[in-house]
Parts: structure tokens; C-alpha cells; sequence
């Protein structure tokens, strides 16, 4: 990407507060899409996101709570049998281009859902994942390009506040061992490694 556009988008971008609440609102948008493949790439003017989802099957519904345990399985290696299938990569795929507008009607909008019954963060949900990627960013006052996540893990890139480039790729199980850690900081979670005996 050109330095005269990250400059530009720069600037655009920072009319958007940060990118932890950016991504954040993006992530809960495209929950509906159970995107498995995903990339997110910072415009001009904003953000493009476009990836393959999952579609549920309509024999089975899903049951509360079933996307954390879902993941859990995913983080330990203990797959469980699903009722989401994956769309054919040469079916059909989502792209959605969010604009300042978006973000700030999309925040307020997801605000109900982004706790749980006890009022906490749901820190395996997309949005929460991504908003872990966007706090990463900021912390350093950084820029970020894009971010791209699969099955396993979570890459971006973004160039740091003297405008060096820098990737990072966190593992399912890495991102949120990293967002208990932050949570258990705030005391919003206590955290525990089911690795860990001492725990």
C-alpha cells in the first residue's frame, strides 16, 4: 500500500476514536455472516471487509452459548460435530465497506450485545477478537493496514508510530489466553490456563 495513502487514511481514520472500537463494531456486523475466512483492509475513507462464512443448517438450531463452546473445542483440539457447514469457495462471499457513519451506528447499535448475562464481554466473539487486534494497534499508536483471520489464528499488520512496518499473527489460543490476561486486569475475568495445574 502507498505511503500517501496510509497518510490519508490516517487522517480519515483517526476521526474514527480508535481502531479497538472500530473493529469492534465491524466484528459484531459480520457475526451474522459466521465468517470462517476474513480480511479487513483500511481505505482511504474507512474500512473493506470480505471473507466466506459459514451458513447454518436449517434441520439444527443453535443453542445458546454453542459458539463458546464451539471455540473452546476449537482452542483444546476437541472438535465437535456442528450444524455449520462451509459455503463453497467459489459459492457465495460477503464484502462490506464501513464509513465513519457506520461505525458510530454500528456501536451503539451492538452495545446490548456485547455483554453476557453477568454484564461481561464475550471474549471469543468475533467482535471482541477483533476489538483485542485493534487495541494492539492503538497501544502503539500505530496505523493499521489490514488484518486477516482463517480457521487458526488472527495475522495483521499496521506500522508503528515512526511509520515502521510490523505483522503479527496470534493463534485462537494465543488471542485469548492475551484477552484474559487484559480482562483479568480491569477485573472483569479471572484468568485461567486449563495448562496450567497451578491454576
Amino acid at each position: 500500500m502507498p505511503i500517501p495513502r496510509l497518510k490519508s487514511a490516517l487522517k480519515n481514520l483517526s476521526e474514527f476514536n480508535n481502531y479497538a472500537r472500530s473493529l469492534r463494531a465491524i466484528g459484531y456486523d459480520l457475526t451474522k455472516f459466521y465468517p470462517e475466512d476474513l480480511e479487513i483492509q483500511v481505505l482511504a475513507a474507512g474500512f473493506l471487509a470480505s471473507g466466506v462464512g459459514l451458513t447454518q443448517s436449517s434441520q439444527e438450531s443453535v443453542k445458546h452459548g454453542s459458539f463458546i463452546i464451539k471455540g473452546w473445542n476449537r482452542l483444546t483440539g476437541k472438535e465437535a460435530k456442528s450444524s455449520l457447514t462451509v459455503v463453497s469457495r467459489s459459492g457465495e462471499r460477503f464484502t462490506r465497506k464501513y464509513t465513519l457513519d457506520d461505525i458510530n451506528r454500528l456501536d451503539e447499535i451492538g452495545l446490548p450485545a456485547r455483554t453476557n448475562n453477568e454484564g461481561k464481554p464475550d471474549i471469543y466473539s468475533l467482535g471482541e477478537r477483533l476489538r483485542t487486534v485493534g487495541r494492539i494497534v492503538d497501544d502503539c499508536n500505530g496505523t493499521l493496514v489490514r488484518a486477516v483471520k482463517d480457521r487458526n489464528s488472527i495475522k495483521f499488520e499496521y506500522r508503528d508510530q515512526d511509520g515502521h512496518g510490523q505483522r503479527e499473527e496470534f493463534t485462537n489460543l494465543a488471542l485469548y489466553k492475551f484477552q484474559q490476561r487484559f480482562y483479568a486486569e480491569r477485573g472483569i475475568y479471572t484468568f485461567i490456563d486449563p495448562w496450567d495445574k497451578n491454576t
